[in-house]
């Protein structure tokens, strides 16, 4: 008789699901007097404020990424969890949690609230799966959580557009989250550490992007599609160059991805 796949606790699940509820909530209602700080830098002196969504939103990652890390010790192969197995969450209730902060209290905000705390479950279950290679969900849950790690991705590009960074931080912020992402989903493909010069590559390139576009009137959620699109674009190049790969269907979707993004940049420009 087979044995059943491991499935996380439902306790610790229900409890987790609270706590982010309730993070997220807090974010909202929450007020705490601004600080600001002050730090020079290159002859410039950089002002940075430090308000009550900051420290809800880093509270909210905090809980997430200590979920994550505690529902994963609870799996038969818990030794083969890695710190990198707690990103998705985190950058999760980072980016939604910023995302839900800018919505206005209604209908929308309850609904962006669930998928919030959705997302954030979810990516913990499907790395909670990739756990065992020989698990026989692990082909849909890697697909599962590369969609995931490329929506979160979106969503965090969309806040920085929105909130009005300014260019001194958007650059290391998308190229730290890119890489990030990134590094994440090419572990997917391996099973081992692809090494920083392609996450950083894609990274960097896509930050670079993101600052060419900083001071066009474009709407965010234009700008996050458009980078996001960039970001996958690298990834599947970069899988096609590794595995050796590289014939002539790839060289067509890597083209037809490319000029998907070159026509967005065109459109937009106008």
């Amino acid at each position: 008789m087979l044995e059943p796949n491991p499935r996380p606790e439902s306790d610790r699940l229900s409890a987790l699901a609270a706590l982010l509820l309730i993070a997220f909530g807090l974010s909202r209602f929450a007020f705490l007097p601004p600080l600001g700080i002050q730090i020079p830098l290159l002859g410039l002196l950089i002002s940075i404020e430090v308000n009550s969504r900051t420290v809800m939103m880093l509270l909210t990652a905090g809980v997430a990424v200590s979920g994550c890390a505690g529902v994963l010790r609870t799996h038969p192969s818990a030794s083969r969890a890695q710190p990198i197995t707690w990103l998705l969450p985190g950058l999760a209730a980072l980016s939604f949690g910023d995302a839900l902060a800018r919505l206005p209290f209604g209908i929308g905000w309850w609904a962006g609230l669930l998928l919030a705390t959705a997302v954030v479950l979810g990516s913990i279950r499907l790395e909670y799966i990739l756990l065992d290679p020989q698990d026989p969900r692990v082909p849909f849950a890697a697909s599962a959580l590369a969609g995931a790690a490329f929506l979160i991705l979106a969503v965090g590009l969309f806040d920085a557009r929105a909130s009005g960074t300014r260019a001194v931080f958007l650059f290391p912020l998308v190229t730290v989250a890119t890489a990030a992402v990134v590094s994440r989903v090419l572990l997917l493909d391996s099973g081992g550490w692809p090494g920083a010069r392609y996450p950083a590559a894609v990274g960097g390139t896509t930050a670079e992007l993101a600052l060419g576009l900083h001071y066009w009137p474009i709407h965010p959620i234009q700008v996050s599609i458009l980078l996001t699109l960039w970001a996958y674009l690298g990834v599947v190049l970069i899988r096609d160059l590794r595995g050796q790969q590289f014939g002539w269907r790839s060289a067509a979707e890597v083209g037809a991805l490319a000029a998907v993004v070159v026509a967005l940049t065109s459109f937009l420009a106008k």
